[in-house]
Parts: structure tokens; C-alpha cells; sequence
């Protein structure tokens, strides 16, 4: 399967005055250009920030979210931002602090790579801050919360995007950037899962 085009969407959040940020890209092998900033916000917004604010505590903020579509024939169109300002919704119990994570490991089908003579893609990940702190202990994610944030990782393969009044499913993946054009690789993930162990941005202050 040939990559053809990409969408395109950046989580900013606020924690503890910390501001988080993930950054997301999905893709197809066919080209949607009538698919705007807008509608890949929007596919975000119900498929995705619907379950995972349920999974986050009321500490974390949802400030906004941005998108924008690229294909190969037009190149990146322009990004569209979407103001939230919406909580997580657990109030049960504290946020980790900003610097602790819930990650989800993006398994690579490096069959998909492109172009395909450029080097195989490793496991990559993405790490979701706000998570509570009743969801983890000593560090590793309890049963149910863990199937929780797997269901989450699965919602994330595929982003379901309106182009022109008909949906197009574009596939989770990974992109690799280099100075020379040629080295700038892209591949679509066959899987992902949640990791039990809870994990860190490095940015703890002492």
C-alpha cells in the first residue's frame, strides 16, 4: 500500500502550569484534498478526545487542537486550530504529575514504509499526561485502566476523516524527518497497545 497522503493533529494541554503537547499523523493511499484542518479536528474531537477525557483526571486542561492535510501533489494545506478549554473528567482522585506518562507503543508495518529503500522504522510511542494517580500503582498501570488506555491506543489506529461528505479512514503511523528529502521516511503502524509501566518526559526538576 503506497502513501499517498497524511492528516495531520497537535493535543495541547495544561497540567500544573506545565504545558503538554502530543503530536499525531495518520495516513492513506489515496489523496483527499477537499479534507480541511477543520474536519480532522473534528474527527479527533469525537473519536478520540470523547474516550480519552474520561481516561485523564480534571487537573488536565484540554486547550486546544490542530490540524491540517497533506498530500503529495498540493503539499501541506493550512492548519486550522479549534479552542477547547475542556477538562479531563475523572475528579476522583489527582494527576500525576506533568512529567509522569501513560504510553502507548505504535508498532511499525515496515511493508508500508515509504520509500521503501530508506531504513525500517523501531517501535515508536506516544505519552499521555493528566492520567490519575488511582489509575497506577508503584508505577504500573492497574488491570482495568490498563484495557482502558489499550482500547484508547486502538481508537488512535484509525482516524474515520470527512472529505467531501464521505469518510475516509486514514491509518495511524510514524514519520521520520532528515535535511535531505530523499531520507524523509514515512510508514503506517500495524499496531498498538498500552504499556503497564508508567513512564517519564525526563523533565522532573530536583
Amino acid at each position: 500500500m503506497a502513501i499517498a497522503s497524511s492528516v495531520h493533529l497537535i493535543l495541547k494541554g495544561l497540567l500544573a502550569s506545565q504545558t503538554i503537547q502530543n503530536a499525531f499523523i495518520w495516513f492513506s493511499d489515496g489523496e483527499h484534498p477537499s479534507i480541511n484542518g477543520g474536519d480532522i479536528v473534528s474527527a479527533f474531537y469525537s473519536d478520540v478526545w470523547s474516550d480519552l477525557k474520561n481516561l485523564l483526571a480534571d487537573d488536565f486542561l484540554l486547550m486546544e487542537l490542530v490540524g491540517w492535510y497533506s498530500d503529495f501533489t498540493i503539499g501541506p494545506k493550512p492548519e486550522y486550530t479549534q479552542v477547547v478549554n475542556e477538562p479531563g473528567t475523572v475528579s476522583a482522585s489527582d494527576a500525576l504529575p506533568p512529567f509522569c506518562t501513560v504510553v502507548i507503543k505504535k508498532l511499525p508495518d515496515n511493508t508500508t514504509k515509504f520509500p521503501s529503500g530508506n531504513a525500517d522504522f523501531s517501535p515508536g510511542f506516544v505519552g499521555f499526561g493528566g492520567a490519575p494517580e488511582s489509575c497506577q500503582d508503584n508505577g504500573l498501570l492497574a488491570p482495568t485502566p490498563l484495557s482502558d488506555w489499550d482500547s484508547l491506543g486502538e481508537t488512535l489506529e484509525t482516524l474515520s476523516v470527512n472529505a467531501g461528505g464521505t469518510p475516509q479512514d486514514y491509518t495511524l503511523g510514524m514519520y521520520r524527518h532528515s535535511p535531505v528529502v530523499s531520507e524523509r521516511t514515512y510508514v503506517m503502524c500495524a499496531e498498538t497497545y498500552a504499556s503497564q509501566k508508567v513512564g517519564t518526559r525526563n523533565s522532573r526538576k530536583r
